[in-house]
């Protein structure tokens, strides 16, 4: 079978389980939706429910959400238990309900199990398999499921972090055509919950969509970094003592810089922060069309994640971007879009300038902006803001803004 055979294949038999989910969540939405309304009328809420039927709060929230989710497959998460909908039928006899109308509430049960013994090995894999395939991204079930990997991911990997920092600084080069930028990582409250771990916590690759690698001139903002592979610790921002850490080449060319092992516990809590000016990184312009993208890969299992880029004035007018998350199971530099992965965040444009982009999440952060500005010589108000924030963030992934490279303007030469 041929992979287009094998991909269409797959769509149809996704169809079946989506068409399967909707039309036996429909009928228990109607049974549901005809008995509440029966005993309580026209739009009511779930604290009436509950005092109609004389049921727990719990039960009665659980049921009028069933019956008015917003699409019936919505309502798998809020099923009640076997228990819980003969508990609501007991009370629904008591309130005088029609016979045929308690005979279909307790047929519910059996519906909805054979729905889950047909696609799932049990009802939370179902719950799993619903909302991933929802096409409309739902915040709080893909929070929930995040957090759940949050979890697990610290104890399997042995370190977690408060707050994950990423922030790009672009500006135009002396090299007509091309744009100087400015990398703050960082890695805020990071505790390690086992032993003997080293962890990366930064790493770098700058690559054109021809797959040419470019490798630009690096200075550390803070001069208390020296030589090539010195990791740029931006040591005022630091935890103390200053965390052990070491630069070394990965695979595919990438920089990587690593937290060596420290003590286990909130004891051993510490920060680490680094920032390196970049010169020339790239051109500015595509004659071709390709695709920007500045981001961050994410590799710590963390409780929130601040990606900030901060672009000139003068780079890349009147593009649109958007906030692209691609999975680094096949490859770390992966911009396959069977990669990527659906988030509901959205990428935020705070303006121009540092007024609105100060946040509680990362101690200190005003005064480490003003520092890069400061270092650089650059002026922070000709500087538009773009941020993504993602809490409990999937790991392995790039988070990337991407967007389309301008064409040149008559008579520059790129080469």
């Amino acid at each position: 079978m041929s992979e287009a055979q094998t991909i269409k294949l797959d769509a149809a038999r996704t169809a079946d389980f989506e068409k399967s989910v909707r039309e036996a969540m429909g009928c228990i939405q109607a049974v549901y939706t005809a008995a509440i309304e029966a005993v309580c009328g026209g739009a009511p809420r779930a604290q009436d429910v509950g005092e109609r039927f004389g049921i727990h709060r719990k039960l009665a929230w659980q049921v009028w959400n069933v019956a008015y989710a917003r699409e019936p497959a919505a309502g798998v998460r809020f099923m009640p238990s076997v228990r819980g909908i003969e508990l609501w039928h007991d009370a629904a006899v008591k309130c005088g309900l029609a016979r045929d109308l308690l005979d279909r509430l307790l047929e519910t049960a059996t519906l909805f199990d054979r729905l889950v013994q047909t696609h799932a090995r049990d009802r939370e894999m179902l719950e799993l398999l619903v909302e991933a395939c929802d096409p409309v991204a739902d915040e709080s079930a893909e929070l929930r499921w995040r957090k759940q990997a949050f979890t697990g991911n610290c104890f399997v990997w042995g370190v977690r972090a408060k707050v994950m920092l990423a922030c790009a600084f672009l500006h135009p080069a002396r090299r007509a055509g091309f744009f100087d930028m400015v990398r703050v990582q960082g890695l805020i409250g990071l505790v390690r919950t086992r032993p003997n771990v080293r962890w990366p916590f930064a790493q770098s690759v700058i690559r054109m969509d021809s797959g040419e690698e470019r490798r630009p001139q690096r200075e550390p903002l803070m001069a208390s970094a020296d030589g090539p592979m010195a990791v740029p610790l931006m040591d005022r921002f630091c935890s103390r003592p200053l965390p052990p850490v070491q630069r070394r080449i990965g695979e595919l060319g990438l920089l990587e810089d690593e937290l060596l092992p420290g003590p286990v516990g909130q004891t051993g809590e510490c920060t680490v922060i680094t920032g390196e000016l970049l010169r020339e990184v790239a051109p500015a312009y595509s004659p071709t069309g390709e695709m920007a993208m500045f981001g961050t890969g994410v590799r710590t299992p963390g409780e929130l994640l601040i990606c900030d880029q901060f672009v000139h004035r003068d780079l890349f007018a009147g593009v649109t971007r958007e906030l692209h998350v691609y999975s680094e199971l096949v490859s770390p530099v992966s911009r396959d879009e069977r990669d990527r992965l659906p988030v509901s965040e959205r990428l935020l444009h705070l303006g121009r300038g540092l007024t609105r982009v100060r946040t509680a999440d990362v101690p200190q952060y005003g005064e480490l902006l003003e520092f890069v500005f400061e270092r650089t010589g650059w002026n922070a108000d000709e500087f538009d803001v773009f941020r993504a924030r993602l809490r409990y963030p999937p790991i392995p992934v790039s988070v990337m803004v991407r967007h389309e490279m301008p064409a040149p303007p008559p008579g520059l030469d790129l080469a």
